[in-house]
Protein backbone atom coordinates (compact mmCIF):
# COMPACT_ATOMS: atom_id res chain seq x y z
CA UNK A 1 0.00 0.00 0.00
CA UNK A 2 1.27 3.53 -0.80
CA UNK A 3 1.01 6.53 1.68
CA UNK A 4 1.00 10.15 1.29
CA UNK A 5 3.33 12.00 4.05
CA UNK A 6 4.34 15.82 4.31
CA UNK A 7 0.50 16.84 4.27
CA UNK A 8 0.99 15.70 0.67
CA UNK A 9 -1.75 12.82 -0.95
CA UNK A 10 0.82 12.00 -3.33
CA UNK A 11 2.23 8.70 -2.60
CA UNK A 12 4.49 8.24 -5.39
CA UNK A 13 7.35 6.64 -4.16
CA UNK A 14 9.40 9.56 -6.22
CA UNK A 15 7.67 12.31 -4.98
CA UNK A 16 8.03 11.57 -1.28
CA UNK A 17 5.56 8.88 -0.20
CA UNK A 18 6.01 5.48 1.34
CA UNK A 19 5.02 2.02 1.13
CA UNK A 20 4.14 -0.81 3.02
CA UNK A 21 3.54 -4.74 2.86
CA UNK A 22 0.07 -5.41 3.51
CA UNK A 23 -0.89 -9.37 4.43
CA UNK A 24 -3.17 -11.58 2.04
CA UNK A 25 -5.58 -10.93 5.22
CA UNK A 26 -5.54 -7.13 5.25
CA UNK A 27 -3.16 -6.77 8.20
CA UNK A 28 -0.44 -3.67 7.44
CA UNK A 29 3.12 -4.36 7.99
CA UNK A 30 5.35 -3.36 10.62
CA UNK A 31 6.86 -0.41 8.69
CA UNK A 32 6.58 1.97 5.87
CA UNK A 33 9.63 2.40 3.42
CA UNK A 34 10.92 5.68 1.45
CA UNK A 35 12.75 4.91 -1.95
CA UNK A 36 15.63 5.58 0.18
CA UNK A 37 14.95 2.36 2.36
CA UNK A 38 13.95 5.39 5.52
CA UNK A 39 11.45 2.96 7.89
CA UNK A 40 9.12 4.52 9.92
CA UNK A 41 6.83 2.40 12.24
CA UNK A 42 4.58 5.00 12.42
CA UNK A 43 3.18 7.43 10.25
CA UNK A 44 5.38 10.88 10.64
CA UNK A 45 2.02 13.40 10.44
CA UNK A 46 -0.08 11.63 12.80
CA UNK A 47 2.04 8.81 14.53
CA UNK A 48 -0.20 6.60 13.76
CA UNK A 49 1.61 3.23 14.40
CA UNK A 50 0.56 0.93 11.20
CA UNK A 51 1.07 -2.59 12.64
CA UNK A 52 -2.20 -4.79 14.00
CA UNK A 53 -4.26 -1.66 11.34
CA UNK A 54 -6.71 -4.06 9.06
CA UNK A 55 -7.86 -2.83 5.57
CA UNK A 56 -11.39 -4.15 6.00
CA UNK A 57 -12.64 -6.45 2.84
CA UNK A 58 -9.18 -6.47 1.16
CA UNK A 59 -9.44 -10.58 0.41
CA UNK A 60 -12.24 -8.50 -2.34
CA UNK A 61 -9.08 -6.49 -3.53
CA UNK A 62 -6.96 -9.93 -4.08
CA UNK A 63 -10.21 -11.36 -5.91
CA UNK A 64 -10.81 -8.38 -8.15
CA UNK A 65 -7.26 -7.83 -9.14
CA UNK A 66 -6.98 -11.47 -10.31
CA UNK A 67 -10.20 -11.53 -12.48
CA UNK A 68 -9.10 -8.41 -14.29
CA UNK A 69 -5.85 -10.53 -14.32
CA UNK A 70 -7.45 -13.48 -16.00
CA UNK A 71 -9.06 -10.90 -18.96
CA UNK A 72 -5.42 -9.65 -20.19
CA UNK A 73 -3.47 -12.52 -19.05
CA UNK A 74 -1.29 -12.11 -22.14
CA UNK A 75 0.38 -8.99 -20.93
CA UNK A 76 1.98 -11.16 -17.82
CA UNK A 77 3.13 -8.79 -14.85
CA UNK A 78 0.37 -5.96 -14.13
CA UNK A 79 0.97 -3.89 -10.76
CA UNK A 80 -2.76 -3.07 -10.50
CA UNK A 81 -3.63 -0.38 -8.21
CA UNK A 82 -7.39 -0.31 -6.11
CA UNK A 83 -8.70 1.79 -3.42
CA UNK A 84 -11.93 0.68 -1.79
CA UNK A 85 -15.18 2.85 -1.73
CA UNK A 86 -17.64 3.87 1.14
CA UNK A 87 -18.86 0.27 1.19
CA UNK A 88 -15.31 -1.38 1.48
CA UNK A 89 -15.75 -2.26 -2.21
CA UNK A 90 -12.97 -2.66 -4.83
CA UNK A 91 -12.61 0.20 -7.47
CA UNK A 92 -9.94 0.20 -10.05
CA UNK A 93 -7.74 3.30 -10.50
CA UNK A 94 -5.46 1.79 -12.73
CA UNK A 95 -3.16 -1.06 -14.62
CA UNK A 96 0.67 -0.73 -14.76
CA UNK A 97 1.88 -2.54 -17.28
CA UNK A 98 5.29 -1.22 -17.92
CA UNK A 99 7.91 -0.12 -15.18
CA UNK A 100 5.63 -2.02 -12.29
CA UNK A 101 8.21 -0.67 -10.09
CA UNK A 102 8.26 -4.32 -7.93
CA UNK A 103 11.87 -2.91 -5.80
CA UNK A 104 8.71 -1.25 -3.94
CA UNK A 105 7.42 -4.60 -2.84
CA UNK A 106 10.44 -5.88 -2.25
CA UNK A 107 11.54 -3.95 0.10
CA UNK A 108 8.01 -3.32 1.18
CA UNK A 109 8.20 -7.04 2.10
CA UNK A 110 12.21 -7.55 2.59
CA UNK A 111 11.84 -10.52 -0.32
CA UNK A 112 11.65 -11.01 -3.72
CA UNK A 113 8.08 -9.86 -5.07
CA UNK A 114 7.27 -13.75 -6.41
CA UNK A 115 8.46 -15.45 -2.90
CA UNK A 116 9.16 -18.80 -3.39
CA UNK A 117 7.49 -18.67 -6.97
CA UNK A 118 9.90 -16.51 -8.05
CA UNK A 119 11.66 -19.29 -10.45
CA UNK A 120 8.09 -20.80 -11.39
CA UNK A 121 7.18 -17.35 -12.45
CA UNK A 122 10.11 -16.74 -14.47
CA UNK A 123 9.87 -20.20 -16.43
CA UNK A 124 6.20 -19.32 -17.46
CA UNK A 125 7.47 -15.14 -18.42
CA UNK A 126 9.96 -17.20 -20.88
CA UNK A 127 7.48 -18.93 -22.29
CA UNK A 128 4.85 -16.49 -22.45
CA UNK A 129 7.71 -14.54 -24.46
CA UNK A 130 8.19 -16.98 -26.97
CA UNK A 131 4.61 -17.07 -28.07
CA UNK A 132 3.08 -14.86 -30.42
CA UNK A 133 0.59 -12.40 -28.95
CA UNK A 134 -2.32 -13.99 -30.37
CA UNK A 135 -1.44 -17.02 -28.63
CA UNK A 136 -0.94 -15.54 -25.25
CA UNK A 137 -4.93 -15.31 -24.67
CA UNK A 138 -4.97 -18.94 -24.04
CA UNK A 139 -2.35 -18.97 -20.95
CA UNK A 140 -3.61 -17.88 -18.00
CA UNK A 141 -0.66 -18.25 -15.47
CA UNK A 142 0.29 -21.72 -14.88
CA UNK A 143 -1.90 -23.26 -17.72
CA UNK A 144 0.88 -23.93 -20.54
CA UNK A 145 -0.82 -27.05 -21.31
CA UNK A 146 2.33 -28.41 -21.18
CA UNK A 147 4.10 -26.56 -23.69
CA UNK A 148 6.80 -25.09 -20.76
CA UNK A 149 10.12 -26.21 -20.91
Amino acid sequence: MRIGQGGKFLDNAHAGGMFIAVDNDGFLGEYTCTEFNDKFYSHPDTNLKFKGHKIENFPAVIQAAKRMHEIIPQIGVVNWDFTLNENAEPVLIEANVKGGSIWLVEMAYGMSGFKENTAEVLRWLRFMKKLPESERKNYRYGKTGGRMK
